[in-house]
């Protein structure tokens, strides 16, 4: 399955998506050098599936 580059945020009246690459640009680009947590609200997919293929995307940015 694909790791698509979008999160839907729940509660919102529409889908939002967010482009993970730019925001972890923009936060490198800030010198930022600490944690980051992001939150899975109501995933569709079993949790540890989903914390894996983060981790692949972020890996594949480089982080």
């Amino acid at each position: 399955m694909r790791f698509r580059i979008a999160a839907h945020l729940c509660g919102w009246p529409e889908a939002v998506k967010v482009n993970r690459k730019q925001v972890m640009e923009i936060v490198r680009d800030a010198g930022y050098k600490g944690w980051i947590a992001v939150e899975e609200d109501h995933p569709r997919r079993d949790i540890a599936e989903v914390v894996r293929d983060n981790r692949k995307f972020l890996r594949r940015l480089g982080y």
